[in-house]
């Protein structure tokens, strides 16, 4: 079967974005937002958005055994990306505060002062992490609920029901060598908090500037046989690091720079770089494999902004004179 709810990162206590009700009214917080912790047995435990005029959970007269496929939409796209599945997984058909609660662990309520809940709990999970949600796709089935039965001893399988199955029998064959098994604060890392160093993955600070040097010449050598003539602003600070000027004439480009080493589109940004995105002349120039076979993709800030998900890395506290 597959569930959908709503969008976090790694699904253990941070934001959940949607398109659904509760989620953009109101002060309501998404119970999905535990579904990939570990609870205190080890196990999973999944809160999946009530269907239908009886909000009903998910549930079966053959409640065990089944593979649980959890679907969830990115705000600015269209279609669905898998974030993860259950194997083995148990339908509970209904609502039931997470183990937490009865452990005594001091697990937090929701911003309204709820248990969190759950309806399905697996011993085995699979996690795919954000920077590998990179193909959503759309089927009508999939927007017309919270969750959908695709096979079973009974369950109809109609041809809809047939098609999405071959869908996700598919996207499961490509994520699987992408996935994080038994996801953990360990294996699955969430580097917005770490408090030390938030850019800890991008590397080394030595190794960012390998990268960032190297992406800046790619870009520079495009730009170059795209007819710019180009001056490196990066030293400068001054929110854009190549000003590209047109050989025959016309407007000028401000092109920011962003490199990694690998295959993933991932920067980071400073406030005066983002301020300046709104500027029509400006671009991000996305680099991947920058040390290696760089690759250049040139994004205006509309594009940017419906193709990557940004957000607040770390916030600084000043003081403020003549406060009490």
């Amino acid at each position: 079967m597959w569930v959908k709810f709503g969008w976090s990162e790694y699904y253990r206590g941070g934001p959940v974005n949607g398109n659904f009700r509760w989620l953009n009214e109101g002060d309501g917080e998404g119970h999905e937002a535990f579904n990939f912790l570990p609870g205190p047995d080890g196990g999973y435990y999944c809160y999946v958005p009530p269907h239908g005029p009886h909000a009903a959970s998910p549930s079966s007269s053959d409640p065990h055994g089944w593979t649980v496929i959890c679907l969830a939409k990115f705000p600015s796209q269209k279609g669905v990306h898998v974030v993860g599945w259950y194997e083995n997984a148990t339908l509970m058909g209904k609502e039931i505060p997470r183990p937490e609660y009865k452990a005594g662990v001091g697990f937090r309520r929701d911003v309204q002062g709820a248990t969190f809940s759950y309806s399905i709990k697996a011993d085995s999970a699979f996690f795919v992490p954000p920077e590998a949600r990179t193909m959503p796709f759309s089927h009508p089935s999939v927007k017309q609920a919270k969750f959908s039965y695709l096979t079973g001893s009974d369950v109809d399988t109609k041809p809809a029901k047939a098609e999405v199955f071959a869908i996700l029998e598919s996207e499961l064959g490509r994520l699987r060598p992408l996935a994080i098994a038994q996801p953990n604060p360990a294996n699955a890392p969430d580097e917005l908090e770490d408090d030390i160093d938030p850019l800890g993955r991008f590397g080394t600070p030595e190794h960012r500037r390998n990268v960032e040097l190297a992406a800046e010449r790619a870009v520079t050598a495009e730009l170059d046989r795209l007819g710019y003539h180009v001056i490196r602003r990066s030293d400068e600070k001054i929110g854009y690091d190549l000003q590209a000027i047109a050989k025959q004439g016309g407007s000028e480009l401000y092109v920011e720079v962003k490199g990694t080493s690998g295959a993933d589109r991932r920067f980071y940004m400073t406030p005066k770089e983002r301020e300046f995105t709104s500027t029509d002349s400006w671009r991000l120039a996305m680099v991947t494999d920058a040390l290696s076979n760089p690759d250049v993709t040139f994004f205006t800030c509309k594009q940017m902004e419906q193709r990557f998900s940004l957000q607040p890395m770390v916030w600084i506290g000043r003081e403020v004179e003549g406060v009490e």
